[in-house]
C-alpha cells in the first residue's frame, strides 16, 4: 500500500490488487484562482488525475451518476472518497479474500471503519 500526497487530494493504492481510493478535500476549503484560473481543488485535481493516469491508475466511473466517479463514501471529517482502479495489477491471479483485505485495508485508512 503506498500513497500519493497532493496538495488537497490523498490516493491510495494497493499495487498488488489494483485497488485504490482518491480522497477529496472538502468544497467549502477550495482557495479561488487570483486570476481567471482553476481554484486550488481544480488544479489539484487535475494533477493528481494525470499523475494517476501516467501511473495506470484511474477512477472508476458511476454509471448512475452519468459518468461521475464512484463515490465509496465520506470520511468522518466530510471528505468524499472516490474508488481508483489500476489498469495493471502487480498480481494476475487474485481471489476475492485478497481483494476483500486490500479493500478492508483501504477503508481503514482513509477513515471509513
Amino acid at each position: 500500500m503506498r500513497s500519493v500526497v497532493f496538495a488537497s487530494h490523498i490516493a491510495y493504492l494497493d499495487d498488488l490488487t489494483g485497488c485504490g481510493f482518491l480522497v477529496r478535500p472538502k468544497p467549502g476549503d477550495d482557495i479561488p484562482s487570483p486570476s481567471a484560473g482553476p481554484s486550488l481543488h481544480e488544479a489539484d485535481w487535475n494533477a493528481i488525475v494525470r499523475l494517476l493516469d501516467d501511473e495506470g491508475w484511474e477512477p472508476i466511473e458511476d454509471a448512475d451518476r452519468h459518468g461521475g466517479p464512484c463515490v465509496e463514501g465520506y470520511t468522518a471529517d466530510g471528505k468524499q472518497v472516490i474508488v481508483l482502479s489500476g489498469r495493471d495489477p502487480v498480481a494476475i491471479d487474485l481471489d476475492l479474500d485478497d481483494v476483500s483485505r486490500s479493500l478492508d485495508e483501504l477503508h481503514e485508512l482513509v477513515g471509513l471503519r
